[in-house]
């Protein structure tokens, strides 16, 4: 099993027992992504549609484009 697999409800508590920063490497969602950015690009990391509806648009942004978008965002 992998060490931060999830399946079962002990693995639930095994995670509780652990401070956060053992399993989490990054202190925030933005380092997160920046993280990933910089390893996979040109990745999808986000699908969207605007509407509930099954011809809506489909969305697509990799993590660079979330990452540029990011730097715009007010912290």
């Amino acid at each position: 099993m992998n060490r931060f697999e999830i399946a079962s409800l002990e693995d639930i508590r095994r995670f509780e027992r652990e401070p956060y920063e053992r399993f989490m490497a990054h202190a925030t969602v933005l380092t997160a992504l920046e993280a990933v950015a910089a390893l996979h690009a040109e990745r999808t990391a986000l699908t969207a549609i605007d509407v509930p509806a099954l011809d809506a648009p489909v969305r697509r942004w990799t993590y660079a484009q979330l990452d540029d978008a990011s730097d715009n965002l007010a912290l």
